[in-house]
């Protein structure tokens, strides 16, 4: 009987062993929206330059999400998500810090790709700052801290005119009419 009672209390406290290793995910909401660059042609309105400037949601944006506050390489990807139609993420993480950065931070496919083509100085721009572009890379898109309650964030995307949109590279070439 003796035997039986201790593994009655051995399997109870392996199993509350286990329990204890599951930490409490907590709800956390993302709200992205965008805003935009005036690119070209006659002197925009202020009405204009105020609409561009009001951020509108930005639905199906792929983001991802690494545990930290600063973005690395060889961080793991926890979790990739993507804004609904009015721009918002909901998903459940653990507390602690996580930053999110889009499809051009994820890893150093892009940051690669951009070191490649503008590494020298071309007829459109000056050669890439490559101390700038790993410097913009670490950086996160938002960082977040996940607690108990008050895990309502929101990220805006600037989107730069096309001769702009390449970070820590600066266009020369001609500007539009």
């Amino acid at each position: 009987m003796k035997f039986y009672g201790i593994l009655i209390c051995s399997f109870i406290f392996l199993n509350a062993a286990d329990l204890c290793r599951f930490k409490t995910k907590y709800e956390v909401k993302i709200t992205v929206t965008y805003t935009q660059s005036y690119c070209g042609g006659a002197r925009p309105s202020d009405d204009m330059m105020q609409e561009l400037n009001t951020p509108k949601p930005l639905s199906g944006k792929k983001l991802f999400v690494k545990k930290g506050k600063e973005n690395s390489a060889n961080a793991t990807i926890i979790k990739e998500v993507v804004t609904d139609d009015e721009g918002k993420i909901n998903l459940k993480l653990e507390p602690g810090f996580y930053c999110v950065v889009d499809e051009n931070k994820k890893d150093r496919k892009k940051i690669d790709e951009w070191i490649k083509l503008y590494e020298k100085e071309t007829t459109y721009y000056e050669a890439i700052n490559k101390a700038c572009l790993e410097k913009w890379f670490k950086s996160a898109d938002l960082v977040i801290e996940v607690q108990k309650s008050g895990n309502n964030f929101t990220i805006n995307y600037h989107e730069p005119c096309s001769w702009h949109a390449i970070p820590c590279a600066n266009y020369k070439g001609p500007y539009p009419p």
